[in-house]
Parts: C-alpha cells; sequence; structure tokens
C-alpha cells in the first residue's frame, strides 16, 4: 500500500468514525489533555528533525517524512516508532532522550 492509499483510507477512517457519539465519563477530558500533551511534543521532535534533515541517513529521512503523514492523518505513534524518533532527535539535536516510554 502507498503513501496515498494509506491517506485514503485514514480519511476514511476519520470520516466513519466522524459521526459516533463523543459523550465520554468526566474523567476522560484529564486524558484527552495528556493524549494532546504527547502529540504537541511528538509533533516538536518530528519537526525537529526535519529542520535537521541534513543530518539524516536516507532512510532516517524517509522515516520522518513516513511518520509525518500518519501523525498528520491523526494516527498515534507506535511505541517502536517513538523509540526510533527519539533516537534520531537525541542524534541529531544532541541531547537526552525526551519521549517517555509509560503511560
Amino acid at each position: 500500500m502507498d503513501s496515498s492509499d494509506w491517506l485514503k483510507k485514514a480519511k476514511e477512517e476519520q470520516e466513519r468514525f466522524a459521526g459516533l457519539s463523543t459523550t465520554a465519563p468526566a474523567t476522560a477530558k484529564n486524558m484527552t489533555g495528556l493524549a494532546n500533551d504527547k502529540r504537541t511534543e511528538q509533533d516538536t521532535l518530528i519537526t525537529n528533525c526535519e529542520q535537521r534533515d541534513e543530518q539524516l541517513t536516507e532512510w532516517e529521512a524517509n522515516f520522518i517524512q513516513s511518520i509525518r503523514e500518519k501523525f498528520d492523518a491523526g494516527f498515534f505513534l507506535s511505541d517502536k516508532q517513538l523509540a526510533v524518533l527519539d533516537k534520531i532527535w537525541v542524534k541529531v539535536t544532541d541531547a537526552q532522550p525526551r519521549i517517555s516510554r509509560k503511560g
């Protein structure tokens, strides 16, 4: 499946779930905020890597492009994707790992 097929399927899934009720227990509001914080951090890490593309190998550049497309389509990154993203981010920023693997 190429990226255009993948994005088409992602949009179809979003449309399919758009009509579902979003009523949830009050405690879910806290979880939504936490999820948004994680997405913001992940977006920052992806952006940092994109801005330093001259330091990326071809494979790393393709990986960052791939997860950017999935992320922008609204999908959450898997634990494995997060681990690779974090490793690449540390390489290009010469910093300590930022993504928490728990919770």
